[in-house]
């Protein structure tokens, strides 16, 4: 068994699919960093384990793998013109 830490994972939108995502990624001791333009999305990740970023810009600094999914093209264009 390696002694390696797992890898920073990061998680933005925390829709319904992507808030199951985190809750397994903190269930398997990943730790996601994790941010939403939604408070209440980002406490409910909070109690189930997950690290609550101030922004996505936050997640991407510091996660060496990220899950996105926003729920259109176009909030993924206004997030990448943002960062």
């Amino acid at each position: 068994m390696s002694d390696k830490s797992p890898l920073r994972t990061g998680v933005i939108g925390l829709g319904a699919m992507d808030f199951g995502m985190a809750k397994v990624l903190a269930a398997k001791g990943f730790a996601p960093l994790v941010f939403d333009i939604s408070k209440i999305s980002l406490e409910r990740a909070s109690a189930v384990g997950a690290s609550p970023c101030a922004s996505a810009a936050d997640v991407i600094a510091v996660a060496e793998v990220i899950v996105l999914s926003l729920a259109t093209a176009r909030h993924v264009e206004v997030l990448s013109t943002r960062l």
